[in-house]
């Protein structure tokens, strides 16, 4: 609903179609709420793992650069194989080191939104805390990925406790949402 107020100077609009819409989210039960983050959860929980999936390729394509020119006695130039790597990724898979950034920023969001809902309607599942976790482990294989730094054994124990962390999280809120 929008409301005009005519002044002398000026015409003033307000849209209340916020408030209505928050008066639906107030009318919907429990059971509603809960469909509704569920329906949002598994989509996260897909797009999430297809996003750790990409950057996952790009840790290893990096990875294996880093370790060649380890043994040729090279020096390493981390963000030149981070461009070869997410180069690889959009030939390979379609998505460009932007697309990767803008996926994650949407995901983020996508997140919090999820955090958003009441607790209290999603019928004391640990819904929000797996939410939560998978997220944490997608940031760190993102950080991980794009920020890479130390010797190349770190990076590898550290991308492969994230994968192992994020694969059985993915798992367990699968279940929680099936």
């Amino acid at each position: 609903m929008t409301v005009a107020c005519d002044s002398a100077d000026n015409e003033y609009e307000s849209d209340l179609s916020v408030a209505d819409e928050q008066s639906d989210e107030d009318m919907l039960s429990d059971e509603e709420i809960l469909e509704e983050f569920k329906a949002l959860a598994r989509s996260f929980n897909a797009e999430v793992m297809d996003l750790a999936l990409s950057l996952s390729n790009v840790g290893i394509f990096h990875m294996n650069s880093w370790n060649a020119l380890n043994d040729a006695g090279e020096t390493v130039d981390h963000e030149s194989m981070l461009e070869r790597g997410f180069e690889w990724l959009e030939e390979n898979n379609g998505m460009s080191r932007e697309g990767v950034q803008n996926e994650f920023d949407r995901l983020s969001e996508k997140h919090f939104d999820l955090l958003d809902f009441p607790a209290s309607a999603l019928g004391g599942l640990d819904l929000q805390l797996e939410v939560a976790i998978l997220f944490w482990y997608l940031e760190s294989i993102h950080t991980t990925v794009t920020t890479p730094s130390g010797e190349v054994e770190d990076y590898a124990w550290e991308m492969s406790q994230f994968v192992v962390g994020i694969t059985e999280t993915h798992e367990e809120l699968a279940e929680l949402l099936s």
